[in-house]
């Protein structure tokens, strides 16, 4: 029960930690482009070699349930095969986890919808095109959020979570809080209704974790594999279509903008090496 407590703070400590700062739509956009650093770098260190490595793993492990029903059949009929051609364990190739690959685009192509048919329009103020990369960050981030929370269920029910593991997805979870608040100062939501917005969003990952016993018992690792996935692909979608140009819209401030998004992903390399 520690872990999604702790998860909940830091959520709430991130958020809050822009919420509570008066800075002006400049500083604003500067301290996006570290927090959009750090989701790019999860997204092209993390997430997307995480889709890529359990296709990988799918595909060994139906090569070797394959191998094991061939090797009883050929012993069944007492026809022995060197062990080297009795299981056949089958390499990986490059089309086999096309399916997980297929749930990415799904992700990304949800968002993109979302943001078509319910947010899109056609003013050009500012502050409306501020308040669509809000709500469709918040759709990308929540279910990236959701499935951490699964996955991280399924970590601590195999006795994975280490200390260093868990500081660095709580220092994850505040950038991620962090950038989220920030777009909604941005649109100039109410600061008592981004409040709100922030708790909702804690309580995501902590009530994936929970549910995950029920999840995994009914719906398996396969669901998790396609969860994973479609987080990867809303992920995605928020960093390249949203946040990186958010962060750039004015060209004020270019050379500040640089150097902390490249901060960002070089603190995303960091908690990558710690699993997070």
């Amino acid at each position: 029960m520690l872990v999604p407590f702790l998860v909940f703070a830091a959520a709430l400590v991130g958020g809050a930690t822009s919420l509570l700062a008066r800075w002006s739509e400049r500083r604003l956009h500067v301290a996006l482009a570290l927090s959009t650093g750090t989701f790019l770098g999860a997204v092209f260190l993390h997430l997307l070699p995480d889709v890529g490595g359990r296709g990988t793993a799918t595909r060994m492990h139906a090569g070797e349930l394959h191998a094991r029903a061939a090797g009883a059949e050929a012993s069944s009929g007492h026809d022995h095969l060197p062990i080297e051609t009795e299981l056949p364990i089958q390499a990986p190739h490059g089309h086999g986890d096309t399916f997980l690959w297929l749930w990415v685009l799904a992700g990304v192509l949800l968002v993109h919808t979302v943001e078509a048919v319910f947010l899109r329009t056609t003013e050009r103020e500012e502050v409306s095109r501020h308040r669509s990369v809000s709500l469709v960050t918040m759709v990308g981030v929540s279910v990236h959020a959701a499935s951490a929370g699964l996955g991280l269920s399924a970590l601590d029910a195999g006795g994975a979570l280490s200390t260093s593991f868990v500081v660095a997805f709580l220092t994850h979870k505040a950038f991620e809080s962090f950038a989220m608040v920030n777009v909604f100062l941005l649109a100039h939501f109410s600061r008592a209704r981004i409040a709100a917005i922030l708790f909702l969003f804690a309580l995501v990952t902590p009530a994936c974790m929970l549910a995950g016993n029920p999840f995994f018992s009914g719906a398996g690792a396969d669901a998790l594999d396609i969860v994973t996935a479609l987080a990867a692909g809303t992920f995605l979608y928020v960093c390249v279509a949203e946040l990186l140009p958010e962060v750039f819209h004015h060209p004020e401030d270019n050379l500040a903008k640089f150097v902390f998004l490249a901060a960002g992903i070089a603190l995303s390399v960091v908690l990558v090496r710690f699993g997070a």
